[in-house]
């Protein structure tokens, strides 16, 4: 899980650099998936990786 977590957020950085640093056509589109990833997968499942052994009591 920790792996996925780390490759999943690698390759969302590489979506977003590169539509950044290259001027191509889809370059709004590469920006748009890689803030897609990062908000629909890798935050999901970086929130159930630290949460999975853990008890809402915890908290208070």
């Amino acid at each position: 899980m920790k792996y996925l977590i780390i490759i999943l957020t690698l390759v969302s950085a590489g979506l977003i650099i590169s539509g950044f640093a290259f001027e191509l056509e889809n370059s709004q589109k590469l920006i748009g998936s890689g803030v897609a990833v990062l908000f629909f997968l890798v935050f999901p499942i970086f929130s159930y990786y630290r949460w999975k052994d853990r008890d809402v009591k915890d908290i208070c």
